[in-house]
């Protein structure tokens, strides 16, 4: 008797364990948001020792995005990610006859991430951890650039390195589709918005030596295949 409960004991699934399992590739869509911190960088004057405090104020916004992911092996994961998040800007002191101008703004973020897996591809839940890097492009929208040469600034889009860490968790509703929850920290320097490092007595300037962080958590939908 007590060789016979054993065996069935050992039979018995895990709660999280499912007949199906994850295939080789997913393909994600997901939605969130991102909150970006406010930076600042001391800008030179030309013509003097004189430094002017010049800060980026970013607002909060809508994110959303499609990932393609490899599952490697039993705990490994590789996957290309885009993603898209609106957030208006406002830069502070950019002359002293411009106190705050409010830009429209979106970031785009390109990434290739490994992930590392807690279960392997049999378990329903996935809960994981990642690192990756990539580029972002920091992109004012065109109405607000034209506005800011009637000014006499000029703003371009600006690229920079980024680098990213998180985790996350996803859960297998049905045979090959489920749900994902993640969040992560994306790292870069500070855009220059194609501003000259050394500002004038009445012209704008920004020296961006400073980090920036901007924070994403989305939630979204994923459904997977074992080939292509």
């Amino acid at each position: 008797f007590s060789m016979a409960y054993a065996q069935q004991r050992q039979q018995q699934p895990s709660p999280w364990s499912t007949p199906d399992k994850y295939g080789e590739w997913e393909f994600s869509i997901y939605f969130g948001a991102g909150f970006t911190g406010d930076t600042s960088g001391a800008t030179p004057i030309a013509g003097g020792e004189e430094l002017r405090l010049v800060t980026l104020d970013y607002t909060s916004g809508f994110s959303a995005g499609v990932r393609l992911t490899q599952n490697l092996g039993k705990r490994l994961g590789a996957e290309l990610e885009y993603t898209f998040s609106n957030q208006p800007l406002a830069f502070l002191n950019l002359t002293p006859d411009l106190p705050r101008y409010d830009a429209s703004h979106d970031v785009h973020t390109f990434q290739y991430n490994i992930l590392f897996y807690g279960f392997d591809r049999s378990s329903r839940l996935r809960p994981y951890g990642q690192v990756g890097g990539g580029a972002q492009l920091f992109y004012i929208g065109g109405s607000s650039k034209n506005d800011a040469l009637t000014r006499g600034i000029v703003f371009t889009e600006t690229w920079k390195f980024a680098a990213n860490f998180g985790g996350g968790v996803k859960y297998l509703v049905g045979k090959d589709w489920g749900f994902r929850f993640d969040f992560r920290d994306v790292l870069s320097g500070a855009p220059d918005y194609g501003l000259p490092p050394t500002a004038g007595e009445t012209t704008a300037g920004f020296r961006p030596n400073v980090m920036l962080q901007n924070w994403q958590v989305n939630v979204g939908f994923f459904y997977t295949w074992e080939q292509f």
